[in-house]
């Protein structure tokens, strides 16, 4: 690992410059290894020097235009070209073909060595800007707290709707009219949303006046705008749009609703990075390709041996496979068949990267498994979005088979996979993996009282608030009805506890609405934690079950342990 790596203070440049060196040294050893292969080929003839030879001049052919040397990779592909004619002709015309491609080589030759005497010649190819699109959020880092301005100049409602943004990780400032907010917008850092109230005692649109008049000053708005209000008529949501609003919610206002809409304008609850497999033998070209990826916020680990590919398949779960079309021993549409026999992997992406222009060789690839195809040297930007567009693609279409419908978290078979694979490796790792099971009490009395509608809601705020205030390496689920599961890796059990804990109170102080009736509910909570060398994910489930009914026969509204109860 070079420094710049170790090093996460290093610059996108920095890491780029390092990769180009480290090329440059590649560069030099494989041109005394093409010299040899082509002396060698002179003398004797054999297709296994010829197809060394090949492939040499197919991986720079490949990767020099990446790192900038387009006068090599322009000869490259002219040598790569005439050697596959010479590859194609019967073995005895192999000399006269070598014979006939003397001048070009040499000319080839001459490029390489001046692209590694002379290698700031080729240095054009990163004078754009030295950062790629914003990275998302690391898998595994805590949601962050966000912050709000609330205006509402009922003191008592703005009280109770902090309390409940509270609940849900959102750190919620009040104000209680139009003249606090220019204060509010003075001081440094500004909030990430402002939820204010259409009627203030400054007048009956004064809420989205003062911020239109904001927006003449700033030239923009300054933040994301929600309005709330007891109006619903055209005035008042033409007033709304006038001053910057993203959204319009009438009171008494749904906090699920509001929660909902704060999520997506502030993007404080981001999917994971997307993940990408790269398989890839040309390792300066892979850590090059993996270095755009991961700095557009993409997980992209590199395979040079294709004999790794299964494995690291299922360890890694990839949302996409970028893949070489030429490797030694092994043909990428060879790998596309492969993967395709793999059940859990038959959808996949996966995306050829390779200089072959011909489209007939391209169309085979493509029916042997393969979803597009990427000519080398890939643009930065072409190679960002194609691999963005398709694996959030594939997170769609595998969303509808394994996540559940109303509430979009995992559905209860996906949900005991996951569990299966966490006990397994937590049990290959030595780590502890708590489950928390979590039942909402007397939820009958919900659809009941207020109509299944109410209930669908409330499943959907329990959803988002769960995976709100948990970790996104956590994994939520609905086990069944109104009952959830949470798998915590790397958590103790009496951090577990305290957590569920917590999320408990939190959610009792969430209010819930339907039309003009608003009620609170409770829920119970079972934990278990991985106990030994033997555990399975059934034993774990059976053990947080027990505990979750020994909460709900203790009163409900609790949290119990496994140790608390005899199995």
């Amino acid at each position: 690992m070079s420094d710049a790596d170790k090093n996460p203070k290093t610059s996108f440049a920095d890491k780029m410059r390092v990769l180009r060196e480290q090329y440059l040294e590649r560069l030099k050893s494989r041109r005394f290894l093409i010299l040899d292969l082509w002396q060698g080929l002179h003398q004797e003839p054999r297709e296994d020097r010829l197809q060394e030879l090949f492939r040499e001049v197919h991986t720079i052919a490949g990767s020099s235009g990446t790192f900038g040397y387009h006068s090599l990779s322009l000869f490259a592909k002219e040598l790569e070209a005439a050697l596959k004619e010479i590859q194609a002709s019967p073995e005895g015309e192999w000399p006269i073909g070598f014979q006939g491609l003397s001048a070009r080589f040499m000319t080839f030759a001459e490029v390489l060595q001046a692209a590694i005497d002379y290698p700031e010649g080729g240095a054009s190819a990163y004078h754009g800007p030295a950062a790629g699109p914003s990275p998302r959020r690391d898998e595994g880092e805590a949601t962050k707290e966000g912050h709000i301005l609330l205006v509402e100049d009922d003191q008592d409602l703005a009280e109770s709707m902090a309390a409940q943004l509270g609940a849900f990780g959102y750190r919620v400032e009040l104000a209680h009219s139009a003249e606090e907010i220019p204060r509010a917008f003075a001081r440094e850092p500004l909030p990430e949303a402002l939820v204010i109230d259409i009627i203030l005692p400054e007048g009956d649109t004064a809420g989205p006046d003062a911020i239109a008049e904001m927006h003449k000053k700033l030239a923009r708005c300054a933040v994301p705008v929600i309005y709330i209000s007891a109006r619903d008529d055209t005035e008042a949501r033409l007033a709304a749009v006038r001053g910057c609003g993203s959204a319009y919610l009438t009171k008494p206002v749904d906090i699920g609703s509001l929660v909902e809409w704060l999520d997506r304008l502030t993007q404080r609850v981001q999917d994971e990075p997307y993940r990408v497999l790269i398989v890839d033998d040309d390792l300066p070209l892979a850590g090059h390709h993996a270095l755009l990826l991961e700095n557009a916020g993409i997980r992209a680990p590199i395979i040079a041996d294709p004999m790794d590919l299964v494995d690291e398949l299922r360890e890694f779960n990839p949302d996409l496979v970028l893949m070489d079309m030429y490797m030694p021993g092994y043909m990428g549409s060879e790998l596309a068949r492969l993967i395709r026999q793999t059940e859990n992997f038959m959808s996949i992406p996966i995306i050829y990267v390779s200089t072959e222009r011909a489209e007939s060789v391209q169309l085979h690839a493509l029916l042997q498994g393969g979803d597009d195809f990427l000519t080398k040297p890939v643009q930065m930007e072409t190679l960002i979005r194609v691999v963005e567009y398709r694996a959030e693609r594939f997170r769609q279409m595998r969303a509808l088979m394994v996540r559940d419908s109303l509430t979009r978290l995992l559905n209860h078979r996906n949900l005991k996979e996951s569990a299966e694979y966490e006990t397994k490796r937590a049990r290959r790792e030595q780590r502890p993996l708590s489950l928390l099971m979590i039942d909402v009490d007397h939820f009958k009395r919900v659809n009941d009282d207020y109509g299944h509608g109410a209930g669908d809601q409330v499943l959907k705020t329990i959803a988002r608030y769960l995976k709100q205030r948990l970790r996104t390496t956590d994994i939520v689920g609905r086990y069944g009805g109104e009952e959830f599961a949470a798998l915590l890796p790397d958590t103790p059990h009496a951090g577990a506890l305290g957590l569920a804990d917590e999320l408990r109170e939190g959610f009792s102080r969430i209010e819930h609405r339907r039309a003009e009736q608003a009620f609170n509910l409770t829920f119970s909570v079972g934990v278990a934690t991985t106990a030994g060398q033997a555990e399975t994910a059934d034993a774990l489930f059976e053990r947080a079950d027990q505990a979750l009914y020994a909460a709900k026969a203790a009163g409900r509204n609790r949290v119990m342990g496994d140790s608390d109860v005899s199995v």
